[in-house]
């Protein structure tokens, strides 16, 4: 009995020896993947590092090159060729594939291309074939930045104006208080647009989302409620009254409640907004997602007339211009001078 008993507990013993033999071989094989992996990591990160230290190191040959004046013994460009192309193998390893190309006589240096797997760039290194460096300007001729030209509005006999906004965007507000009076001036002989730059994740009210939280993401629903049920003057009066007092009474904290004070006050019935929060909200926000899309415009606000973007003031005065530049024939109205009181330049954005 004895001896049977020590014969199972012997196997016993040998099984667990197994287990932990296998055990330490599974830590082993992981314990292996890991310094694998952070090979990998130290060699990708040493790589970006000299090739950072080599433009660096580059650079500031090209600042002693230009000091010492002078080189030494003239080597050939084919010398020259070898000697850039195992310098910069050597610095750069055996990650990157490094091919010089062309070489040219440009003067006081070699002049040649440097072909990598991230592309071709230009190099240069003195005749002796000791300095190296990546760029060189002529600094013998004016050197001028190209001024960029702004796209041309097209002209059509009535213009299509879209405001892309944040509700409680503060540069929103300023450029929708801006284009008030335009609206004002212009009424139905433009077609003006506010849009709301959102998202809508699921299919309940809760998915919507915009930068500033769930509050500004209703009150987009709501202005788009209003826009559906009402004319543009309503809508307009609307949104002006909550900017005339923003933040100090509306704000993305109070505007859940206090929206209602501002439908009251210019003549929107609640009721109906809330019916059609609840029925097509969702639908009316995830319209105007897919024209945010559709532009690839996700900051407030951003200004299209025509399709095109405004990269203007935001004046009344100055968005007056722009919209009356992209009449085919302008109304009478455009001789109107608004006020340019507000941002002279695009500057701030959500």
């Amino acid at each position: 009995m004895a001896e049977k008993e020590h014969k199972e507990h012997k196997k016993e013993t040998h099984k667990e020896e197994e287990h932990a033999e296998e055990h330490k071989h599974e830590e082993h094989k992981t314990a292996k993947k890991q310094a694998v992996s952070y090979t990998l990591a130290v060699s990708y990160t040493l790589i970006a590092s000299v090739i950072i230290a080599l433009v660096i190191g580059l650079a500031a040959g090209f600042i002693i090159f230009s000091a010492a004046g002078s080189v030494g013994t003239v080597i050939s460009a084919s010398d020259a060729q070898i000697k850039a192309q195992t310098f910069i193998q050597g610095v750069v390893g055996s990650g990157s594939v490094v091919t010089i190309k062309n070489v040219v006589d440009a003067g006081a240096v070699y002049s040649f291309d440097v072909v990598m797997d991230s592309g071709t760039f230009k190099s240069y290194m003195t005749k002796d074939g000791k300095i190296l460096f990546p760029s060189a300007y002529l600094i013998n001729q004016t050197q001028t930045t190209p001024t960029p030209q702004p796209i041309e509005i097209p002209k059509t006999d009535k213009p299509k104006i879209e405001l892309f906004v944040m509700s409680f965007c503060p540069y929103g507000i300023q450029a929708e208080t801006a284009m008030k009076p335009v609206v004002d001036l212009l009424g139905t002989k433009a077609n003006f647009f506010v849009r709301y730059i959102a998202s809508v994740g699921g299919t309940t009210i809760d998915s919507a989302q915009s930068l500033h939280g769930i509050n500004e993401a209703k009150e987009d629903i709501r202005q788009l409620c209003i826009v559906k049920n009402y004319d543009q003057r309503t809508f307009w009066n609307y949104i002006s009254y909550i900017a005339d007092r923003y933040p100090s009474e509306f704000s993305t904290s109070t505007i859940d409640t206090k929206w209602k004070d501002a439908a009251n006050a210019t003549g929107i019935n609640a009721t109906k907004i809330e019916a059609c929060f609840n029925s097509d909200g969702l639908t009316l926000l995830k319209s105007d997602e897919q024209t945010d899309n559709g532009y690839g415009i996700s900051s407030s606000p951003t200004l299209i007339i025509n399709g095109v973007e405004y990269s203007g003031g935001r004046t009344p005065d100055a968005y007056k211009q722009a919209i009356c530049s992209a009449f085919t024939t302008p109304p009478t109205e455009c001789g109107t001078a608004l006020s340019t009181t507000g941002s002279a330049t695009t500057s701030g954005n959500c």
